[in-house]
C-alpha cells in the first residue's frame, strides 16, 4: 500500500529497490542449492564407486580357490574402494613374533615385498 505522503516516482523506487532485494536473494537461494546438489551428487557418485566394488569383490572372492589369491582379491578390491594406489593385508604369526603378508594390490609390488617381517626389531609393539 503506497505511503499517503510519498509521490508516485518515490514508491516506484521503493518498490523497485525490493524488487531488486528479492532477486538477489532469489538467486542466492538458487546457488546454495545448486551447490549443495552437486555436492550430494558427488557423494553418491562415490558411494556408488564403492558399492560397485564391492558388489565385484563379493562376486570375484566368490569364485577364488587359494587363500593367497584370495587376499590378493581383497586388496585389490580395497584400495579400489577406498582410491588408494597400494593396499597390504597382513596377518600377524604370534608364535614366531612375525607379521606375514598375506595379500597385495598391486601385484607387481607384492614381488619387492618379503613374505614374513620379523617383530624383534620392532620393541614399540609390545605391550606393558
Amino acid at each position: 500500500m503506497a505511503d499517503a505522503n510519498r509521490s508516485p516516482e518515490q514508491e516506484n523506487g521503493r518498490l523497485r529497490r525490493r524488487l531488486a532485494r528479492e532477486r538477489l536473494a532469489r538467486r542466492e537461494a538458487e546457488a546454495i542449492a545448486e551447490r549443495t546438489t552437486r555436492e550430494l551428487y558427488d557423494k553418491v557418485a562415490e558411494r556408488t564407486r564403492e558399492l560397485e566394488s564391492l558388489v565385484a569383490m563379493g562376486r570375484e572372492l566368490a569364485l577364488a580357490l587359494d587363500s593367497s589369491g584370495l587376499a590378493d582379491l581383497i586388496a585389490t578390491h580395497i584400495a579400489r574402494a577406498v582410491g588408494f594406489d597400494e593396499c597390504g593385508i597382513y596377518s600377524w604369526d604370534r608364535v614366531n613374533n612375525t607379521v606375514r603378508t598375506a595379500g597385495y594390490y598391486p601385484a607387481d609390488r607384492r614381488a619387492i615385498l618379503d613374505d614374513a617381517y620379523s617383530l624383534v626389531e620392532y620393541p614399540e609393539r609390545v605391550r606393558s
